[in-house]
């Protein structure tokens, strides 16, 4: 049987509430992108993370 690991909420006690940059879409496409360009998987592979 496999051991199970428990991470800690690392939130929890967070002076603030979390939030998602306005830039995410942009810094998602744009990383796709530069990391599509030089290829480091093979299609099969980069289908996964498609």
């Amino acid at each position: 049987m496999p051991e199970t690991i428990t991470l800690p909420n690392l939130l929890a006690g967070w002076p603030c509430a979390p939030s998602i940059s306005p830039y995410h879409e942009e810094v998602i496409r744009d990383t796709k992108a530069w990391t599509e360009g030089y290829q480091p998987l093979s299609p099969k592979s980069q289908a996964h993370f498609d």
